[in-house]
């Protein structure tokens, strides 16, 4: 078994594991679990709302890698753009959470605290996307020695639809911050 074979295999098993860790019931360390069950509670109400931005992105994103295949230059190019958006979000959450909102009667204040979780749940899980675009990335420029047409077209249409959807839920934490500021 070759040194690609055998880097394959910890991929795999490595990344299975993190999964497992990261997405296990009453984590109290990274709670990835309940931040996805709310963000997604979020489209309860509002179906075509969830269909534009899950279900259209796929389709878009399908359309992408059939016509471009992402390569080791688009990759690195993700990366950087990734860390920004993480930063980004984050400076979001401080203006937010750090604004006085002391002159609100009791139930703005209400709202606004209710507002509050959403958009930090929403960066929260907007960050994990990004993370996970971050180090699929990272694998894939690891991996560009394999020549298989079918894995890059794969491989393309999952960065491209990660990417489409991160973007979109950005302009969902938008929206609530303006309600917020």
């Amino acid at each position: 078994m070759g040194k690609t074979q055998i880097g394959i295999i910890l991929i795999i098993v490595s990344s299975i594991l993190l999964w497992m860790g990261l997405f296990r019931k009453k984590n109290n360390f990274i709670d990835l679990r309940s931040v996805l069950i709310s963000h997604f509670k979020m489209f309860r109400c509002a179906k075509i709302q969830f269909f534009v931005i899950y279900i259209c992105t796929l389709v878009m994103a399908i359309g992408i890698s059939l016509i471009y295949i992402a390569d080791i230059t688009l990759y690195q190019n993700i990366i950087v753009v990734m860390s920004i958006f993480v930063s980004m979000l984050m400076a979001m959450l401080s203006l937010i959470k750090a604004k006085d909102y002391s002159y609100l009667n009791e139930t703005q204040r209400k709202n606004v605290i209710e507002v509050i979780k959403e958009v930090d749940n929403q960066v929260v899980y907007c960050s994990f996307v990004s993370v996970v675009v971050i180090i699929f990335s990272l694998i894939m420029i690891a991996l560009s020695k394999i020549d298989n047409p079918i894995l890059d077209i794969i491989t393309s249409m999952i960065v491209y639809y990660l990417v489409e959807v991160l973007l979109l839920n950005i302009l969902l934490i938008m929206k609530r911050m303006s309600k917020l500021l």
